[in-house]
């Protein structure tokens, strides 16, 4: 419960039954919650004797004994250990790791190229059926085989029963290829 929610009577016991050393452990415990920042001009009650009958002091005078009683309860001997993780065994994933074989079940999107034109907006807007559109390669000239949008290899177009599929004729190298990425 936060000591805006405290019941007017709740906890006044508290307050009361407190010794003045206890208010100190309080005090100290209250503005080290607080990031030393201190109790004065923050929203935490003044808990050195003030208002013994205010409920939001009681409350956090609870809270903060709580915490002491918290901290308290922790063995004095007890220390904070790292954490240790035992030695992982070398597995099959490991072994494997960087090797091609892992991208082999990836699929790629392949396009082919067969040219390229630039038109103004005027004469694409009048496009109709049987408009022709002139590419900038000629005809018999390879076209280009694009995997993921980047150029990889070059081919000439062929026809496999009835439908249009391209052989590959020339493959860009390596070097061409990563200069392609930048």
């Amino acid at each position: 419960m936060w000591p805006d929610e405290v019941e007017p009577g709740e906890g006044d016991d508290l307050a009361a039954s407190g010794s003045g050393a206890e208010e100190q452990d309080l005090d100290a415990m209250a503005n080290e919650l607080l990031g030393g920042a201190g109790l004065e001009g923050s929203a935490a009650p003044d808990l050195s004797g003030g208002d013994e009958d205010d409920p939001v002091a009681a409350e956090w005078a609870a809270m903060l004994a709580e915490q002491q009683a918290k901290a308290g309860a922790a063995s004095p001997a007890s220390s904070v250990q790292p954490l240790q993780f035992p030695q992982m065994q070398g597995s099959e994933a490991t072994k494997t790791n960087g090797s091609i074989e892992l991208l082999m079940d990836v699929k790629l999107p392949i396009s082919v190229e067969l040219g390229r034109a630039q038109m103004e907006i005027k004469e694409i807007m009048e496009f109709a059926p049987g408009t022709v559109v002139e590419l900038d390669k000629m005809a018999g000239d390879m076209v280009d085989i694009l995997v993921n949008g980047r150029l990889v290899a070059q081919g000439e177009v062929v026809v496999v029963d009835e439908h249009f599929g391209v052989r590959v004729t020339h493959l860009i190298s390596p070097r061409d290829r990563v200069k392609s990425l930048a």
